[in-house]
């Protein structure tokens, strides 16, 4: 973008969708003479970049806002953003009001911003279209955390890594270390699933070399995390020296005692629960084991200490938007459970429970979102808890069983946050928010 002779300085913020969750927003400093339209140079930088790396739109401002330091405050960009955003909304309804919600009116409440393009969707050539509903939460982003089964173990930790100043807490059944496959399908259904030479040292190295790449956040985020690590004791699938590596891995960072390992349950690969599923000793779909064995209750204890134990889910599984989905090979909803205090607005906390392979909504429908038992704990303990949904795909990028990319089917960047299924989590994440969680 900087090679345009017209731009000067240019950073790229993130800014709140009501489509996407979020959408990247460049602000732009003009050089000395230049007169581009914000227009014209998105359309010059759209055409130079891939379709997941394209924006929505351009802001002109006179200078960037800097610490003593010169660093670009991005903070502030986005602050300035939301507040604007905000304040020409409140007045935009007044004037609406007012004059009967003419389309003369909203045109005219696009001209209060002196940099209306950040208004794309109110503000464009053509009339409005009616704004759809948006359902948002108090969600309490101290108590955010993440599990999965198999591949969505895997994805579980490459989420917590990327993101450790957002979550808290990571649990893993049948899943391995951070980066396990290092971009590599070979390795991936190799080391990563068998369990011979995974090479954690070299995966540690790994991981520090991304933080300083600033590709994932702070590993120091991980010192006050919780881990729960699970392998069942008849799991043919994945070789329980994959489990122990998760558990090398996170030992690394984390205080040893914060990071419980189980390894002494009597069951195959799945998701063991009380009652709910195959026998506990069948590796057969819904992949979820009756095991006389709560998962979902010990995995979510581990991570929040002591809980309210689980009764009934009064409360509603609601279908929610994955912003980008399309571009991470992922499904168009996702499975949100909300419990009656947090449908009420009482501040709660968000867990992220991802699936395994053969098992989002295309190959079991609901049965991962309602037999594993998270949503009984959660009604107890004011949880929102988010099932994303992969998609399975028999063409490029091959993903015939639906499984998440800890491989690097999307992109090389897939272990980071610049992953796209990474990316697509985070939006649905900041969506259900109403705001950018940290």
């Amino acid at each position: 973008m900087i090679d345009h002779d017209a731009i000067s300085e240019v950073a790229v913020i993130g800014v709140p969708h009501e489509k996407w969750g979020e959408t990247p927003l460049a602000v732009v400093v003009l050089a000395e003479g230049a007169s581009e339209t914000p227009v014209n140079l998105t359309g010059w930088v759209n055409a130079r970049v891939g379709k997941q790396q394209r924006i929505a739109g351009i802001v002109l401002i006179a200078e960037l806002p800097r610490n003593p330091n010169g660093k670009i405050l991005k903070r502030e960009l986005r602050k300035q953003y939301v507040d604007a955003l905000g304040q020409v909304q409140k007045e935009g309804a007044d004037m609406i009001q007012a004059n009967n919600a003419s389309y003369g009116a909203l045109k005219r409440v696009c001209g209060l911003l002196p940099l209306a393009a950040i208004l794309v969707t109110a503000c464009g050539t053509e009339e409005p279209a009616e704004p759809a509903e948006i359902v948002t939460y108090n969600v309490d982003s101290s108590r955010i955390s993440v599990s999965g089964l198999s591949s969505g173990a895997m994805m579980a930790t490459q989420l917590h890594v990327a993101h450790s100043s957002l979550f808290n807490g990571v649990a893993l059944l049948s899943g391995g270390p951070w980066y396990c496959a290092q971009g590599s399908m070979k390795r991936g259904l190799g080391p990563c699933m068998q369990g011979d030479d995974i090479g954690t040292a070299q995966l540690i190295a790994f991981v520090k070399q991304a933080e300083a790449d600033g590709a994932v956040d702070s590993l120091a985020n991980l010192a006050d995390d919780n881990a729960w690590i699970f392998h069942a004791t008849l799991d043919e699938a994945v070789a329980e020296p994959v489990s122990q590596a998760a558990l090398a891995f996170y030992a690394e960072f984390m205080p040893r005692e914060s990071v419980k390992y189980v390894g002494d349950v009597e069951a195959a690969h799945g998701f063991p629960t009380l009652e709910t599923g195959v026998t506990c000793n069948e590796m057969a779909s819904p992949y979820l084991n009756a095991c006389n064995y709560d998962a979902a209750g010990k995995l979510l204890e581990a991570l929040y200490g002591e809980l309210e134990p689980g009764g009934a889910a009064a409360g509603e599984l609601k279908d929610v938007s994955q912003p980008g989905a399309d571009d991470a090979t992922m499904l168009d909803r996702a499975f949100l459970y909300v419990p009656e205090s947090c449908a009420a607005g009482e501040a709660c906390g968000l867990h992220v429970a991802l699936h395994g392979c053969l098992q989002s909504a295309e190959y079991v429908g609901d049965a991962f979102a309602v037999g594993t038992g998270y949503n009984e704990w959660a009604e107890a303990n004011r949880l929102l808890v988010l099932y994303p949904q992969v998609a399975s795909s028999k063409i490029a990028p091959l993903n015939p069983m639906g499984c998440w990319d800890w491989w690097g089917y999307t992109e090389d960047s897939y272990a980071t946050k610049a992953g796209p299924q990474v990316k697509v989590i985070k939006a649905t994440m900041d969506a259900l928010a109403g705001r950018m969680l940290p």
